[in-house]
Order: structure tokens, then sequence, then C-alpha cells
């Protein structure tokens, strides 16, 4: 069992977004539509200016996650990816400022890193 539905334009005109979605899980596809290139983000882009961020969805058999992506010349490109340790189960992601990402934990705790990896 799998479905995909358009979701969006994550680029007007250049990149559109799938979501795939089966039994255990989502995905989500992005598709430049003047290549047919896909890049697999682990969940639902939240995006800030040219700076993308995806917080993984609640799954039972994977570590949660964040990735980290930059759109530059209408291109997409995976910056980083962070997974939390077993006991860590994000619910909220925020795009600070120019490299700093605020993590609200299902808990109430919050976490600070920076996107940059420094």
């Amino acid at each position: 069992y799998q479905t995909n539905e358009y979701v969006g334009d994550l680029i007007k005109d250049k990149i559109v977004l799938i979501k795939t979605q089966d039994y255990n899980s989502d995905r989500f596809i992005a598709v430049d539509l003047s290549t047919g290139d896909q890049k697999t983000l682990i969940g639902f882009p939240h995006v800030y200016g040219d700076n993308i961020i995806c917080l993984q969805g609640a799954e039972t058999d994977v570590v949660q996650g964040i990735e980290v992506w930059k759109i530059k010349d209408n291109k997409l490109t995976k910056n980083r990816t962070f997974n939390f340790g077993d006991n860590i189960y994000p619910a909220d992601i925020v795009w600070r400022n120019e490299n700093e990402i605020i993590i609200k934990e299902s808990r109430g705790k919050f976490w600070k890193t920076r996107a940059d990896g420094k």
C-alpha cells in the first residue's frame, strides 16, 4: 500500500513537493521539473527564506532527526543531518537567525544547535 499526493511548489514552477505515504511512514520528495532529479526529505519542509528544515515524522523504528537544506540557484542541497538520541522526541523546530535552530522536545525541553555544524 502506498499513496502519492502533490503538496505544492517548493520553488515556484521549478521544484514540486510530493508526499508519499505507506503503512508506517510519510516521506516527502522534491522533484526538479526541468531535470526530473528527486531528493527525498525526511519530513515536511519548513521554509525560512533560502533555508529549509525538515523534521522527521514520528516513526517507531527509526531514531528521530532533522535535515537542513539550502536553496541556491533553484537547486536543493542538503547541508546537515541531526539525529537525536533514543529519548529525545522533537515536536517543533524554528530557524531563529542566520545559523541557529531551536528544537522543542515533546516533553517541553528546548535545544539549540547551529545549522552550519560549527
